[in-house]
């Protein structure tokens, strides 16, 4: 199937476990998506790597230069960053390599790069919004 010829194209080999009956696993190359000026933060540009499921879960990656600043606000999601590569702060806190960082809902997050800075960011909506929708 397309799924097992991607995998094959991707990795160099062939699937090695049975294919499962569950939803299969997304696979993307980063590489692929251009990077897009986030317009309210200068020298911050962003890949919008994907929206998934009807609650609007998002996965993105951000990129500063040096001294860049970028404020988050979403006020109906948790926020997971994790830095990939380069150092900052986000708030008060040293970021670097491997740093992760989890923002609540309704929390407002500066990110600000003390060299360059690239991290990924997975919106993750609050299960009191998912209830809300399925009331509806």
């Amino acid at each position: 199937d397309g799924f097992s010829a991607v995998w094959e194209h991707a990795f160099g080999k062939k699937l090695e476990f049975p294919k499962p009956r569950y939803p299969q696993p997304i696979v993307m190359d980063p590489a692929g998506f251009q990077w897009r000026p986030v317009e309210a933060s200068p020298g911050v540009e962003r890949k919008h790597l994907g929206t998934f499921t009807e609650l609007g879960t998002w996965v993105e990656m951000l990129r500063f230069i040096p001294s860049a600043t970028w404020r988050s606000t979403s006020t109906d999601a948790r926020r997971l960053l994790f830095v990939l590569a380069g150092e900052g702060t986000c708030g008060s806190e040293a970021i670097r390599t491997h740093s992760a960082v989890q923002i609540d809902a309704h929390e407002p997050a500066t990110i600000a790069a003390t060299s360059p800075l690239e991290v990924l960011l997975i919106g993750l909506p609050m299960l009191q919004a998912a209830a809300r929708i399925a009331a509806e």
